[in-house]
């Protein structure tokens, strides 16, 4: 009995502060949003832009706008750039300078690229950048799909947020998916795609982030007709990332996800291999700290473009 209420205990506590996630914005994209928000001739696009840059002003602006705090017309927008309309600049800054910066020089930042959570929020937004320039192959709206795309992980980046010592650990069992999750279960209460499914659930996010949560938590999934292209886009794009993370043993996975996403979009390699390296040379130019991380942490050399 005793133990049963320990671990109810433990996992209470874990999603307790899971909710009141708080992840550092790089310095630099957080001064870039607040000067596009001081110039009244920034138009949303801009600026959209600029927060989908970094993955925790991304997530504290989907949080925030789907809140009890703003009106409910606000509802299921999951695109940045309709989220930045309808909250207002005013309402923009001020989330914006809720967020807790990370520097990108100095102890600080080495550490952080060092880290789990450094390479998860890094690989997500470069997951982000690529759904962005595939949305067209799709008919979905651009930034509706960087922002699922971003949402992937949501559960591990919450798990590293909030218990770092303990993902630390758990990050080294990456390559056995079910030894991680039921290590994680008995260190914190929760499996990090059950949390990330509780947590979207009690924010609130719209219905298409939801899914895409749920669709990580679902492992290894066949296409249905029924399914919204931006949860399968999402899916094949991050397991793409999540392969090549894993070096060269992970080459013939890795492989077999660009197989299924060129199916999946009808495309040819020329086409998806001309529209990725946009994708990579854009994150490279607007996003250099983040690109760091992924190129000393292994990723970006093993990817199969």
């Amino acid at each position: 009995m005793e133990a049963s209420t320990n671990f109810t205990l433990m996992r209470e506590k874990c999603l307790s502060d899971a909710l009141q996630l708080s992840l550092p914005g790089l310095s630099t994209h957080v001064r870039l949003v607040l000067s596009l928000c001081a110039d009244l001739t920034t138009n949303a696009p801009e600026l959209s832009g600029a927060l989908l840059r970094d993955y925790a002003l991304t997530l504290l602006m989907l949080r925030q706008a789907h809140s009890a705090f703003f009106a409910m017309e606000i509802k299921e927008v999951v695109s940045m750039r309709h989220i930045v309309v309808l909250l207002g600049l005013d309402n923009v800054t001020k989330i914006v300078l809720s967020c807790q910066r990370m520097p990108v020089d100095g102890q600080p930042a080495r550490r952080f690229k060092a880290s789990a959570l450094g390479y998860l929020m890094a690989r997500s937004v470069l997951a982000g950048t690529m759904a962005n320039h595939l949305a067209h192959l799709v008919d979905v709206d651009s930034e509706k799909l960087a922002v699922c795309a971003m949402s992937f992980w949501l559960g591990e980046v919450a798990m590293a947020g909030v218990r770092p010592k303990t993902f630390d650990i758990l990050w080294k069992l990456r390559r056995t998916p079910r030894n991680m999750e039921r290590l994680a279960r008995k260190m914190t209460g929760w499996k990090p795609d059950a949390l990330g499914v509780e947590l979207a659930r009690r924010w609130d996010l719209p219905e298409a982030i939801r899914q895409v949560v749920v669709s990580k938590a679902r492992g290894n999934m066949k296409p249905d007709p029924s399914d919204p292209p931006a949860m399968w886009v999402s899916y094949y794009v991050n397991s793409i990332l999540h392969y090549a993370g894993m070096g060269h043993k992970a080459h013939r996975r890795q492989k077999a996800a660009w197989g299924d996403l060129k199916h999946f979009l009808k495309s040819t390699d020329k086409r998806l291999s001309h529209l990725t390296n946009k994708a990579l040379a854009e994150f490279k130019e607007k996003n250099p700290f983040y690109f760091d991380i992924l190129w000393e942490q292994h990723l970006l050399p093993n990817l199969l473009v």
